[in-house]
């Protein structure tokens, strides 16, 4: 690896996570691939009370979830950000007891949060005789060389993307959907937790943009559970075919958890799917979102109330930023008055665009291109106030994981930053925007 691009890898290690520290037992070597990041290493706990198997308790690593792989376009070899994962040092792997937890309590219950993990597990199980381990050193090596093609080429590997990168994804997620404050957002005060007093909210549409690995989905089932008059018709859309993927998980959600022969009469009794069948339609779309026409676009968003671009944007700017400045464009002429617009991705210097050719490229951050399309290129001569208001911005935000959490995969705490806007009325001024 030339110098340079070891000391821009080291910087990537590096970022927000304190001084580089080589690996034990890596000391010299070339990093030609960075195979020592994350290793898939479990420690095992007691025997459950109502479970006759072993549980596995995985260490739970504190990274910069890039968002390799479920991507809106098509498998071009564009900048997907960094799809090698990121570490604060090696140290900490060697007890799940050195994982420093949050002061705050959680917005989604641990409670909550466990049945959302025990979802992924259920919906999508791995034959015995499949080496799981392996199976995840196979996908990362696909989307470390960008292979995408490759990555997606088969179930198996849709299926342990999943287990391994949505399913922690799927909790930040919930968290963010909490904090955007769905009831008084895209809800509007229709809605409440007690049932008796609550009155039909109707049906609350979501279009997902690169919502094929499932987060966005079994997160949307959680917000559903804490909201129990809630009904969501939900659109993912992705270039991959994730629909078995998108089908197990909806129908895992939509029912109820497999108990053990153990269970007490209690848990069967209080045992309830995480969202009600008839409360919850999802349907997926494979598109390939930069070529879709404005009559495809409008078909797919609806009467949205809530788009979401989820670990995506950065990386359709990358593919051409010329296509997706058009599809937030057409999005805007699309979208109706007072829905909103949810965009979340990777960090600071992750998420940036190169521009330009020969001597004179440029980096720009995603969130200066995003912020430019909605807020200047969206207006008009005669909508000089803008068509969006930005209500929320955070441009370096933790989800971090509780260790009494209990899944058969490692899982990771996710570093993001996020962007709410509202689409305005015509003429409408848009009062101050969140800087």
């Amino acid at each position: 690896m030339p110098a340079e691009q070891l000391h821009s890898f080291k910087e990537q290690v590096c970022s927000n996570h304190g001084n580089w520290t080589t690996p034990k037992g890596l000391q010299g070597q070339s990093f030609q691939h960075p195979r020592w990041l994350h290793p898939d290493r479990w420690s095992q706990t007691a025997v459950s009370e109502t479970h006759s198997a072993i549980r596995w308790q995985p260490y739970l690593v504190y990274a910069d979830i890039q968002r390799p792989g479920s991507m809106a376009l098509k498998g071009k070899k564009h900048d997907k950000g960094k799809a090698a994962d990121t570490l604060k040092s090696t140290s900490h792997l060697q007890s799940s007891q050195a994982v420093a937890q949050p002061s705050e309590e959680p917005r989604i219950p641990l409670e909550l949060q466990q049945l959302m993990l025990n979802v992924f597990r259920e919906a999508l199980p791995i034959p015995a005789d499949s080496n799981l381990r392996q199976i995840i050193q196979v996908v990362k090596s696909h989307l470390y060389n960008r292979d995408f093609a490759s990555a997606f080429s088969a179930e198996q590997l849709l299926n342990v993307y999943a287990l391994r990168w949505s399913a922690s994804r799927a909790l930040a997620y919930a968290d963010i959907f909490v904090e955007f404050d769905v009831k008084h957002r895209w809800l509007g005060d229709r809605i409440t937790n007690v049932p008796d007093q609550a009155q039909d909210p109707g049906l609350a549409q979501i279009l997902c943009v690169g919502g094929g690995a499932g987060a966005e989905i079994v997160a949307l089932a959680a917000i559903g559970n804490i909201f129990p008059m809630l009904q969501l018709s939900i659109t993912a859309v992705d270039v991959a075919d994730w629909s078995p993927v998108l089908s197990k998980l909806t129908a895992t959600v939509t029912k109820s958890p497999v108990l053990s022969q153990y269970a007490s009469a209690a848990k069967v009794d209080a045992n309830r799917a995480l969202i009600a069948p008839e409360r919850f339609h999802v349907e997926f779309k494979q598109h390939d979102i930069l070529e879709c026409s404005v009559e495809e676009l409008r078909l797919l968003v609806a009467e949205s109330s809530l788009v979401t671009i989820m670990f995506t944007l950065n990386e359709l700017f990358s593919a051409s930023t010329a296509k997706t400045t058009a599809f937030l464009l057409n999005l805007t002429e699309i979208m109706k008055p007072k829905s909103w617009l949810l965009v979340v991705d990777s960090p600071g210097s992750y998420s940036e665009v190169t521009l330009g050719k020969g001597n004179g490229p440029k980096r720009y951050p995603m969130k200066w291109l995003l912020d430019h399309t909605l807020q200047n290129l969206a207006g008009s001569e005669e909508n000089e106030t803008g068509k969006w208001k930005k209500q929320e911005a955070d441009d370096s935000k933790w989800f971090r994981l509780n260790d009494k959490l209990r899944y058969h995969v490692e899982l990771e705490s996710m570093r993001y930053q996020f962007y709410v806007y509202q689409r305005q009325a015509e003429g409408h001024h848009p009062g101050g925007n969140v800087s």
